[in-house]
């Protein structure tokens, strides 16, 4: 579901999903809390192939950025739609 690359100390997570949704939600954030708490503070997810995200999805990345706390820093990346404008 993710990729990651680290970049200057800034890991880069890309979501090959094209929906995150009820069904693949609970995954995402596994794999989400995994590299943040691996220590990883500075976090920029690419979410510029997923057309779709609903509440389970919303709910999960509002998870991960609870997790990480003020000790780090969240950037998207998001194509534009309907799914990048409710990030915005």
């Amino acid at each position: 579901m993710l990729s990651t690359d680290l970049r200057n100390n800034v890991l880069v997570v890309r979501v090959a999903e094209k929906r995150i949704d009820a069904s693949k939600a609970p995954a995402f954030k596994d794999e989400m809390t995994k590299c943040i708490d691996s220590g990883q503070n500075q976090i920029v997810l690419d979410l510029s192939s997923v057309d779709f995200i609903d509440s389970s999805g919303l709910g999960a990345l509002v998870s991960c950025l609870k997790r990480l706390g003020p000790r780090g820093a969240w950037r998207l990346r998001a194509r534009r739609g309907p799914s990048a404008d409710c990030l915005r």
